[in-house]
């Protein structure tokens, strides 16, 4: 099992957007990202972090475990 942590921010637009650090790929620039997925409604940020862990590391969902820190704040982005 894949234990993985993410954290999961509002936006100004009431979406959710969520970054899993610990996954990361280089920009053309050269700078680090993490792998950032969305979720419509606080309900599906569970169910988005774990489709995106799972799809980034190309294996079976029931092969990861996303533990989600959720920021209520909204995002200064």
């Amino acid at each position: 099992m894949i234990e993985l942590q993410a954290r999961a921010f509002q936006e100004e637009d009431e979406t959710w957007t969520i970054e899993i650090p610990r996954l990361t790929s280089r920009t053309p620039s050269g700078e680090t990202i993490p792998a950032t997925g969305s979720a419509f409604t606080s309900r599906g940020i569970a169910q988005a972090a774990l489709e995106l862990a799972s799809a980034w590391l190309d294996v079976d969902p029931s092969e990861v475990a996303v533990h989600v820190t959720v920021d209520e704040r909204r995002s200064s982005r």
